[in-house]
Formats: C-alpha cells, sequence, structure tokens
C-alpha cells in the first residue's frame, strides 16, 4: 500500500525530474540534434534526449526547482540528464556505449553554455554512483519538507516515512565509506551535500514513534497470516509436547470429525419409526393387515403357552433334583472317627 505521508515528502524531487523530462523540448536545436541521431542510430529515443537537453541548456537561467535553495541548479540537471542516459538509453546493453553519448553532448556543450556555468558531472555515469548520489541529493531536495513533518507530527511518523530515513542514514554512512576507501573515486558531489548542511543537521531527522493506525494495521496484517480459530479446530487437533531434551515440538493430526450423538439417535429412531408407521398402514387399510395380525398374534400366543409349559417342567425337575440330591446327602452322613496322632 502506498503510504500518503512519504508521496507528499518526495514530491519536490518527483516535480523537478518531471519538469525537465520533456517540458523544454520546444527550445531545441534541429540541426544539432539531427546530426545525434545519425551518429548513434542504434540509441533510442535519444533524438527526444538530445531536444530536451538542448532546451534545458538554453534556458538555464529561466530554471527553477522546487525544494532547498542551496541545491545547485546543475546538480538536478547532471542527476537528470545522467539518470536518462543510463536507465533510458543505454538500459544495461552491451552494444551501448555511454562514452559515444557523452561525446555527442560534449560537442554541442559549450556551444550553448559556458562550463563555468554548468559542466557535465562525469563521476555519475557509473551506475552504482548515480543510484547513490540521487538517493542522497533527492533527500537533500526533500529535506524542508520532511523536517516539518517530523516537527509537524512530534515527532511521530508513518511507518514508511521512518523506512526512509532509516535507509537515506545507512545509505549515507556507505558511501562515505566508500568515497574515504576510493572505491568511490569522485566524491564531489557528496561534499557539496555535505557542505550545503551539516551531517548532523541533515541526517539526523528524529522519528521516535511510528504512528498507531501502522502499528495496529501491521498486527492485523501479521494476524490474517494465522489460521481463524473455528478453521483450527474444524480440522485440526494441535498437540504440545516437550521432548525429552527439553525442546518444544508441535504435532498437528489431520482427523475427520465424529458425528455427534444426537445424530447417533436420530440414525436408530428414524427406521424405527418409518417400520411402524408403515405396519401401521398396513393394518389399518389393507386386508394384508389382518392376516399378518393374526399369524403374529397366533404365534406369539403360542410361543408364549410353550414358555409356560417349558418352565413348569423345568420348575418339576429341579425339584425332583433336589429331592434326589437331599436323600444322597443323608446316605453320605456318617461317623468319622479322629486319629490320636
Amino acid at each position: 500500500m502506498t503510504d500518503k505521508d512519504l508521496e507528499d515528502i518526495t514530491q519536490n524531487a518527483i516535480k523537478n525530474y518531471g519538469n525537465l523530462n520533456g517540458h523544454y523540448k520546444s527550445y531545441n536545436h534541429d540541426a544539432i540534434c539531427n546530426e545525434v541521431e545519425i551518429n548513434l542510430v542504434k540509441y533510442e529515443e535519444i533524438n527526444d534526449f538530445c531536444m530536451n537537453v538542448t532546451g534545458i541548456l538554453k534556458n538555464f537561467d529561466k530554471l527553477s526547482f522546487y525544494g532547498s535553495s542551496d541545491i545547485r541548479k546543475c546538480t538536478i540537471v547532471n542527476l537528470w540528464l545522467f539518470d536518462y542516459i543510463v536507465n533510458k538509453i543505454i538500459k544495461d546493453d552491451p552494444s551501448k556505449n555511454i562514452t559515444a553519448v557523452l561525446s555527442e553532448l560534449f560537442k554541442f556543450w559549450k556551444d550553448i553554455i559556458s562550463h563555468s556555468i554548468c559542466d557535465i558531472e562525469t563521476s555519475l555515469q557509473y551506475k552504482n554512483y548515480l543510484n547513490d548520489i540521487k538517493k542522497l541529493y533527492d533527500y537533500a531536495i526533500n529535506y524542508d519538507s520532511l523536517k516539518m513533518y517530523t516537527v509537524g507530527n512530534s515527532y511521530t511518523c508513518s511507518k514508511s516515512v521512518k523506512e526512509y530515513i532509516e535507509l537515506i542514514n545507512s545509505l549515507y554512512k556507505e558511501v562515505k565509506q566508500k568515497c574515504d576507501s576510493n572505491e568511490y573515486v569522485d566524491c564531489k558531489l557528496l561534499k557539496d551535500i555535505e557542505n550545503y548542511y551539516s551531517t548532523d543537521y541533515l541526517y539526523q531527522v528524529r522519528c521516535d514513534k511510528v504512528k498507531d493506525s501502522d502499528l495496529k494495521g501491521a498486527q492485523r496484517e501479521k494476524a490474517s497470516s494465522y489460521p481463524s480459530r473455528e478453521q483450527g479446530h474444524a480440522t485440526t487437533h494441535q498437540h504440545h509436547s516437550v521432548s525429552g531434551d527439553g525442546s518444544h515440538s508441535d504435532e498437528m493430526h489431520n482427523v475427520d470429525t465424529a458425528p455427534p450423538f444426537a445424530s447417533t439417535i436420530m440414525g436408530i429412531l428414524f427406521p424405527m419409526f418409518g417400520i411402524a408407521f408403515i405396519s401401521f398402514i398396513f393394518h389399518k387399510f389393507t386386508p394384508l393387515g389382518s392376516w399378518l395380525h393374526t399369524r403374529v398374534l397366533g404365534k406369539v400366543i403360542k410361543n408364549d403357552n410353550m414358555d409356560k409349559e417349558i418352565g413348569i417342567e423345568s420348575l418339576e425337575d429341579t425339584y425332583n433334583y433336589m429331592d434326589t440330591n437331599y436323600e444322597l446327602n443323608e446316605h453320605d452322613i456318617g461317623y468319622h472317627p479322629v486319629s490320636n496322632d
């Protein structure tokens, strides 16, 4: 999601490059640019670029930019110029050479503007250095807006603004180290920034707190990455255990949801009700019901009588068994002398 606060703060640098990008084409030198296009026939957009450059140089005194008045106009022009060459014309194409483009620029540059007013910053032809310095300069251009934002909000910033400040602080230290170690050979533009602003003033903008709305949004985003309580209980059971070495382990077992008790009861009762209902229909409204009643009732009565007869016989057998047993026990009773050991 785009941060509106950061968009507002960085508008100055964006608008400056936007004004240079096509605004001055009407002041071009057709003869110069036609020759450049012939010499660099394989370089796409070279004609548009040439017309922009010649128009900008011709109207250099009239140029006005947003942001701090301490930033040199020539530096902004050079940043735009090399960003266009590197990222729109060359575009990492090994068949294209930035030196060839610069050679064409040198041919007509001095005829339009004095080198003492604005010269070509050849150090920016190196892509990494260009990208780093451009970010630092853009920060300097946007500095006044950034300072007003932080102070006006009691040093409470949006998450993106805080990250932007931290990124530039880190980048400044990195570029400074590369310049000191001569990894970046020509660090004139970095020194320009340091001359305009002390490092304490420029790179220590305070952002003590992140807006509550951003924190809550981050928490909601984090929470949404976890399954809901209902989802977790519907499909899985989680078992948390501690292993012998004290480490924790979580085991997730997928299980089928067991049918509830009520469902089981209903599964039994419904068939029984169905049988009873069908039996009632047969008995009440069809001759088959009367026939079944007679047959079934007769069988039940017969079985009942048989059960009674069997019960009586069984009872008589029990009495006979007891009498016989009693008689045998009487015969077994005798005198058993106790030996005198």
